[in-house]
């Protein structure tokens, strides 16, 4: 149980950590603004920035949630240890003590006996109420293993159960992002569109732009199958067998919503340089004379 849980909790700081350097890509992104040519910043970019701060925040939380969450998995199974254990030596002790008991009885009542077939009797009767001692011990014993058994079992589904509650929000915050992205690219598609009718050369950032698009649902698509993998390792037998799996896939998808990222940055830049058409910088220089 301890190493299942320590793989669950492996593949969510791993995607947490690969969620997280999109997150600083989003902020760094700004920062580049500031070296761009004097032009009017797409409304776009500010979108990306403060959902960035909200996702380092959410991130923030969410780490906390984990490291309580694995904090406490990890009392109670200490705390469970140290309850089977001590079951474990109450019945070894109750053992020793019953075995006692009945061995001096059966002495008491040899001592007792005054003939050979007295005595021969109560020998045949110690060997059937020690084989039925021994039998009871062994029921009991498997009683008690099968109880801590179970004891363990429910522990291992509700540590599961944490972890991949918090899988399952990562894929979902995600998701969320990938439909931001989608937001973002219909504001840039149309930003494009009005500059293309202005004349303007939209060539490069149209080229941009797809290949944003084609990375967003790239991301959709190993989001999907992330969510695939979790979902099959939490219905699992035995979840450990599945989790090189989950790794593989929520690291995919996190490196996958990285690249959507990076493009829809390549995307805002080739906006950002699309030169202004004459006739409106024409129309500029004039309303400035004018005024």
């Amino acid at each position: 149980m301890k190493h299942e849980a320590v793989h669950f909790f492996a593949a969510i700081a791993l995607i947490v950590g690969v969620f997280a350097a999109s997150i600083t890509i989003a902020s760094a992104q700004e920062d580049t603004g500031a070296t761009q040519p004097p032009v009017p910043r797409p409304a776009p970019g500010k979108m990306l920035k403060e959902k960035a701060q909200q996702a380092k925040e959410n991130l923030k939380e969410m780490r906390g949630e984990i490291k309580e969450d694995r904090m406490d998995i990890k009392e109670k199974r200490m705390d469970l240890k140290e309850e089977n254990m001590g079951e474990r030596k109450e019945f070894r002790a109750e053992v020793k003590e019953d075995r006692a008991e009945m061995n001096a009885e059966m002495k008491a009542k040899l001592d007792a006996a005054t003939t050979p077939e007295e005595k021969k009797a109560i020998m045949e009767e110690a060997r059937g109420t020690r084989a039925e001692f021994r039998g009871d011990v062994k029921e009991d014993r498997k009683a008690l293993f099968e109880e801590n058994k179970g004891q363990r079992k429910e522990l291992r589904q509700e540590a599961r159960g944490k972890m991949v509650s918090h899988l399952k929000l990562m894929m979902t915050r995600l998701t969320n992002a990938i439909e931001r992205f989608a937001q973002i690219m219909v504001r840039i598609n149309t930003r494009i569109a009005k500059l293309n009718e202005g004349g303007a050369d939209t060539a490069a950032a149209q080229t941009a732009a797809t290949a944003a698009q084609t990375a967003i649902d790239a991301a959709g698509v190993k989001v999907s199958e992330a969510q695939a993998a979790i979902a099959a390792a939490a219905g699992a037998e035995d979840p450990r067998t599945q989790m090189e799996t989950v790794r593989t896939a929520t690291k995919t998808a996190g490196d996958a919503v990285k690249a959507a990222h990076v493009a829809i940055k390549a995307a805002l830049d080739a906006l950002k340089a699309i030169p202004r058409p004459a006739a409106s910088a024409a129309v500029d220089a004039s309303a400035e004379t004018q005024n």
